[in-house]
């Protein structure tokens, strides 16, 4: 792009989007984690980008509105030995915006296009065309027909598959590729941003921020008169006037919708999410249901083979159900034989 190669590359665990500089060095040393040094944007787990293509934002637009313009279009397909069905990281099609000038992201990943369909499918290939964005899928569809799709802008018809349809707090996590940077209930390779646990993340948060050097920091940004400090007012006086539990997940809420909602420097960047996705987040984080509650305090004890131990005690379970009534049924059997 104008004399400047981007490129996005499969790693082990992680992957990542990257622009390729002359005599650099990228620090790959046959470990996972230096999959993720110098990108401009890491997925982690790996999400196997394909192919990458480029819209100039002239004729190849295909009447897209300009926040689809000058944008990176990037195939991510997953394994061929993910399960069928859709897949809420993989199987999909993404655009990456990236400001050239200062050399970052203008937008992070995001998704145009996804498999939704029930038998085994992954996106292999990517194009940008005069009359718009050529998609390649690897496998044949129900009719035994392998399709090259063309991707144009048309939102007014109805549509069998919205794209749109609500994600879960921990499948916009996933889609964001939070835990490139966070390790989230131990899951995850990020080691730059904190660790985060549900089960203790409220009053982590809480004892940051119920401080009068916290409400000292916002009465500061509250002065300031530029962007975005002025859009976020009502929502620093919301977080102010809340207490426990809601006063930590409105703070959450407003960190992922803006991280420099209350403060003047954030190394975490914009996810671009909207404010029913940052709801949705904040409730997933700080309000884990009493099955995810149960599964987070057994982790530490029984590690990530919980779904294994779970089969082991039923098993256990059902089999002494068994000898109990196999012993039973054999004492009354005595018994009448007696009488």
């Amino acid at each position: 792009m104008n004399g400047r190669l981007f490129a996005a590359e499969n790693g082990l665990d992680i992957d990542r989007f990257v622009e390729v500089t002359r005599g650099a060095d990228y620090l790959y040393d046959g470990e996972a984690d230096a999959s993720g040094a110098n990108a401009l944007f890491t997925w982690a787990p790996a999400v196997g980008p394909v192919q990458l293509a480029y819209d100039t934002g002239g004729d190849a637009t295909a009447g897209f509105p300009d926040a689809w313009k000058n944008k990176f279009f990037l195939a991510l397909a997953g394994s061929p030995t993910d399960p069928p069905g859709p897949d809420h990281r993989r199987k999909r099609l993404v655009s990456i915006g990236v400001d050239f000038e200062h050399n970052r992201l203008s937008q992070i990943p995001h998704p145009l296009l996804r498999y939704v369909g029930s038998k085994r499918q992954l996106i292999v290939g990517v194009a940008a065309g005069h009359d718009g964005i050529y998609v390649v899928p690897m496998f044949q569809d129900a009719q035994g027909t392998t399709a090259v799709l063309r991707l144009d802008y048309h939102p007014d018809p109805g549509h069998p598959a919205v794209l749109l349809k609500p994600l879960t707090g921990e499948q916009i996590i996933a889609t964001k590729s939070c835990i490139a940077c966070h390790k989230i209930d131990g899951q995850g390779l990020g080691t730059v941003a904190p660790r985060l646990s549900r089960l203790t993340l409220t009053d982590q948060i809480l004892r940051e921020i119920d401080t009068p050097e916290y409400a000292e920091q916002l009465r500061k940004i509250d002065s300031l008169a530029t962007s975005p400090y002025t859009q976020f007012r009502q929502a620093r006086e919301e977080v102010r006037n809340a207490s426990g539990t809601e006063k930590a997940r409105l703070w959450i809420k407003y960190r992922v919708l803006e991280p420099k909602f209350d403060r003047t420097v954030a190394a975490m960047p914009n996810l671009g999410l909207t404010e029913q996705e940052a709801e949705t987040v904040s409730s997933w984080l700080v309000e884990p249901s009493t099955m995810e509650g149960l599964k987070l305090r057994l982790h530490p004890v029984l590690g990530n083979d919980l779904k294994k131990h779970a089969a082991i005690f039923g098993l256990g379970a059902f089999s002494g159900a068994l000898l109990t009534l196999a012993l039973a049924a054999l004492w009354i059997f005595l018994r009448r034989r007696k009488q």
